[in-house]
């Protein structure tokens, strides 16, 4: 058998371990915590992906539409719209989505008898933006007065809707359509900066990053009021879950006061 060939004296032989820890280190250096480190250290720190807002930003106008909507005598007809600022306001297949959904519920129900209630429904434009509708039932559910806006104001649109009321109650028609077009014509204030209606007649916009707190907001306080905390943990998980939820109440402002929760927390 011919020998072995001889090995050079300076010939080291590579082992195992020395290659494992190798690749360990190797390893260790592009991992993604090492990525993010040296990122944060040359001041590359990869932001969060931005999520999408159904909110449209920046508005031209406080509201679309404000419309009095009267339901009719007969059972067979639709909601009509009685009177609506601007008058010029021609989109006439947002009015009438709009006046349906004024009257969700059958007219002759006893528990539509409260005067003065409020609830809020939303349409969604073409872009997949949000316009809110605010309204408020007049006594005996006879009326609904409505403002289409997309700023999410609740308190600011319940409290402009109980005045209008109160001016139409007087028969104040002057003050009612002066308040409308003071209310259109202003471009929508920065949040927190009181816009000034009137002499003894002001409101300031909420900024709606901030989370909602009780008794300051009327939904966060009804749905508070109306829901356990048991229900309100299943409530959040289903929406974690994307699963589709149907919300019954015989008050229809706790049913609205409970989507408004969701939509502003």
């Amino acid at each position: 058998r011919p020998p072995a060939p001889s090995m050079p004296s300076d010939h080291v032989v590579p082992r195992l371990g020395v290659k494992a820890e190798e690749g360990r280190a190797r390893r260790r250096r592009f991992s993604p915590a090492a990525q993010r480190q040296r990122r944060r250290r040359h001041g590359t720190a990869r932001q969060p992906p931005a999520m999408g807002s159904r909110i449209r930003k920046h508005p031209t106008t406080t509201f679309e539409v404000y419309a009095e909507v009267t339901q009719p005598e007969s059972g067979g007809s639709d909601p009509e719209v009685r009177r609506q600022f601007p008058e010029d306001f021609s989109d006439q297949e947002v009015l009438q989505t709009l006046t349906k959904f004024c009257f969700p519920f059958y007219v002759d129900s006893l528990t539509v008898s409260q005067v003065g209630q409020n609830f809020t429904f939303v349409l969604t434009d073409i872009d997949s933006k949000q316009r809110f509708g605010f309204c408020r039932l007049s006594s005996g559910a006879k009326t609904c007065s409505c403002f289409l806006s997309y700023l999410p104001w609740f308190e600011v649109f319940y409290k402009l809707l109980n005045i209008l009321a109160e001016y139409t109650a007087k028969g104040q028609d002057c003050q009612w359509k002066n308040l409308l077009h003071i209310l259109y014509c202003i471009v929508p204030p920065e949040p927190g900066v009181a816009v000034q209606l009137g002499v003894h007649l002001y409101f300031t916009p909420p900024n709606n990053e901030d989370l909602p707190s009780i008794p300051e907001n009327r939904n966060l306080t009804e749905y508070f009021v109306a829901v356990d905390v048991n229900n309100m943990l299943h409530l959040y998980a289903s929406m974690l879950y994307e699963r589709r939820v149907l919300i019954t109440c015989s008050k229809l402002s706790t049913v609205s006061s409970t989507d408004g929760t969701e939509a502003e927390t």
